[in-house]
């Protein structure tokens, strides 16, 4: 589609540094969200989320966060976008997985529609959602209609990975309803 950057296809270079995109989301007004990780060393090792937004014609979109640019660290490691969802209020919900120290826990990240972190998630856009001893990853989101967020993926039990799901409030906590403790998983073979 020639209509997008003159040639159908966009390269966004962060900072000349390792970049990845890993999910992908339009907003109601055509406008491109990918989510991703960006590297914040310069041997590409750490890693820290990010979304990238673009105009519906593959521009940059300057209105969003930093020059269309959002990068999101937890502070203990390497985290990673792996799915987006836009909610009914047009905030951006980013799911991953981030370092907690020791291993890996499921990653949310709420930003409002202009980029910024959502403080009234969490108290500061983000949170790490560990589900068992092990290294967990959320790899799919989605938007439940009363607005809690649901992320889906694996979780290491010891000796091999589960099937994890994880039920947010609007708020950013765990949703007692769901399995009691808002998260559950699930031995499939």
């Amino acid at each position: 589609d020639t209509t997008f950057s003159g040639d159908g296809k966009v390269v966004i270079d962060i900072d000349s540094k390792n970049d990845f995109g890993y999910a992908v989301a339009v907003q109601a007004d055509g406008k491109i969200l990918v989510a991703g990780a960006t590297a914040t060393d310069s041997l590409g090792v750490s890693l820290d989320m990010v979304v990238v937004r673009l105009t519906a014609s593959g521009v940059m979109d300057s209105d969003f966060a930093s020059a269309g640019v959002k990068t999101v660290g937890f502070g203990a490691g390497s985290e990673y976008a792996t799915a987006i969802a836009v909610d009914a209020n047009g905030r951006i919900v980013l799911a991953g997985y981030g370092s907690n120290g020791s291993d890996f826990d499921m990653a949310v990240v709420r930003l409002t529609s202009a980029g910024a972190l959502d403080t009234s998630f969490s108290g500061d856009g983000k949170v790490l959602v560990p589900i068992g001893a092990g290294a967990d990853y959320a790899n799919a989101v989605a938007i439940a209609s009363d607005g809690d967020i649901v992320v889906a993926g694996s979780s290491h039990n010891g000796t091999d990975d589960d099937v994890a799901v994880a039920r947010l409030t609007s708020a950013g906590a765990l949703d007692t309803a769901f399995d009691s403790d808002g998260k559950a998983t699930v031995a499939v073979g």
